[in-house]
């Protein structure tokens, strides 16, 4: 009897299959780009981005991005100032995602300007091109008698490796 089991476990051996593995490319975390127009309301901002957690199409991811601008407020300034932004965003999608973020722009001298993104990413998980671009409300807290809010927008092109 032993004989005959053994034959036939031999016999559709095989034919048999274990789990299959999904060939899925490693998720390519970091990314570098340069935003225009964006997230200070201001000409431009050169970031680098980390996806941090990433759970199927749910992803959030951290960046810091910096920004250089000439004060020419006064007539004969010679001043600058150099911004910090850090952000955090909300990633849903494979390729194609939904982006909803919110940071902070902190200027050396002190001023910081909130802004907030919803947005369309395109973003491969196997890196390459990374393409964004974004409605950036921008909040003004006390600005002159008030607050305020900026309607803003963005267009970032940039590389995920």
């Amino acid at each position: 009897m032993k004989n005959v089991i053994a034959g036939i476990v031999l016999l559709f051996a095989p034919f048999l299959k274990g789990q299959t593995v999904l060939n899925e490319p490693t998720l390519k975390r970091n990314s570098v780009y340069f935003e225009v127009i964006g997230y200070e309301a201001l000409l431009y901002n050169v970031g680098v981005e980390r996806i941090v957690l990433s759970a199927g199409k749910h992803k959030i991811s951290t960046a810091v991005g910096f920004q250089y601008n000439r004060d020419d407020y006064a007539e004969f300034s010679l001043e600058s100032s150099l911004s910090f932004l850090p952000q955090v965003s909300y990633l849903y999608g494979r390729k194609h995602h939904l982006e909803l973020g919110a940071g902070a722009s902190i200027k050396l001298k002190p001023f910081v300007v909130y802004p907030m993104r919803i947005g369309y990413r395109f973003q491969k998980p196997s890196g390459g091109l990374l393409f964004k671009i974004a409605f950036t409300p921008i909040y003004f807290p006390n600005l002159f008698f008030g607050s305020s809010i900026l309607p803003c927008g963005s267009l970032a092109l940039g590389y995920t490796f």
